[in-house]
């Protein structure tokens, strides 16, 4: 039988969100999946001794800007707590030339446990540590996510943008023509204007519609009616737009740098730099609706890893292993 913990995210909630029920995938899941599979999932940025020890599990996310968490918790809880301090590292390894890798060793080292999203990090991570760091994606409510799904589809390509990679010239390149012989509109979804020094190009003319980042209910609804979903990045990530996509049953090409499309949409996964590639990918699912099916049902079936409930063993087991609880 599956241990029962309480569990606090070292962070701070947003007051206008009550309700944990399709609460934004990833990090932020976390206090969802012990709430409903352990004794209780809270999130909270209090420090105090007494409130950090009425759980079972600490988790923080390490970013560099919040790099001195993890020496702050283990000060307050000392060396021999019951209470265990986890941690993840935040962003994709493409850009962890932003973090300092002496100062991460040195406070994840305060860790009672590590791990990352996804494999390629964790590897990283493990090297670097001299530890065992394994990949735990990040939960997804996928029940609650699957009460969306449409049966009627628009004649739409969903692009997802990716803030970090500027990724909006991989789909231009790639859709522009078969979007044009098929008579589907290309969308890019979840765009965000940057504050960088980027060129300015007028991407408002590069596609049919753009959509900037919306709240993830709305989000949601708009993915659920396209025809395809394509999300490219260059870097390695775990994919949590893909699992959004495979529950919702909209079938997806993907990147082979997402662990989520490998395991969910393999047999649809390119090389993010191989436009030709996302080009006869397209035309190979819009030719068929069999094959469209047969990877939409094979999402929505294998989608369920990345649940709340299998999260949650998931992450129990890794804690059982290493002898933490």
């Amino acid at each position: 039988m599956t241990k029962k913990l309480r569990y606090r995210l070292f962070s701070v909630r947003s007051p206008s969100e009550k309700d944990m029920r399709l609460f934004p995938p990833g990090l932020f899941a976390w206090p969802a999946a012990f709430q409903q599979f352990g004794i209780t999932g809270e999130m909270s940025a209090s420090l105090t001794k007494e409130s950090l020890e009425q759980y079972d599990i600490i988790h923080i996310n390490y970013t560099p800007s919040n790099a001195t968490y993890a020496s702050a918790i283990r000060e307050k809880l000392g060396t021999n707590s019951d209470t265990k301090l986890i941690a993840n590292v935040d962003f994709g390894t493409m850009m962890w030339d932003r973090i300092d890798p002496y100062i991460m060793r040195d406070q994840l080292q305060k860790c009672d446990m590590v791990f990352h999203v996804e494999t390629s990090g964790a590897q990283r991570l493990s090297k670097w540590l001299r530890r065992d760091v394994p990949a735990i994606p990040h939960p997804s409510d996928i029940d609650e996510i699957a009460k969306g799904r449409k049966h009627d589809r628009s004649p739409v390509i969903s692009c997802q943008y990716h803030r970090y990679m500027n990724t909006w010239a991989e789909y231009f390149y790639g859709l522009k023509d078969v979007a044009a012989e098929y008579g589907l509109n290309v969308v890019l979804l979840n765009f965000e204007m940057g504050d960088d020094k980027r060129a300015k190009v007028p991407i408002n003319s590069m596609f049919d519609e753009i959509i900037p980042r919306l709240d993830y209910r709305k989000y949601l609804s708009f993915l659920s009616q396209s025809m395809l979903n394509v999300d490219i990045t260059h870097d390695k990530t775990y994919g949590r737009g893909v699992v959004d996509a495979a529950a919702l049953g909209v079938p997806t090409i993907g990147s082979n740098t997402i662990d989520a499309a490998r395991i969910l949409f393999g047999d649809y996964c390119i090389d993010p730099w191989d436009t030709n590639a996302m080009d006869g990918m397209v035309q190979f699912l819009l030719d068929t609706e069999e094959e469209r099916e047969k990877a939409a049902t094979y999402g929505m079936k294998h989608c369920a890893r990345y649940s709340l409930e299998n999260s949650y063993n998931k992450m129990i087991e890794e804690l059982e292993e290493k002898g933490l609880v």
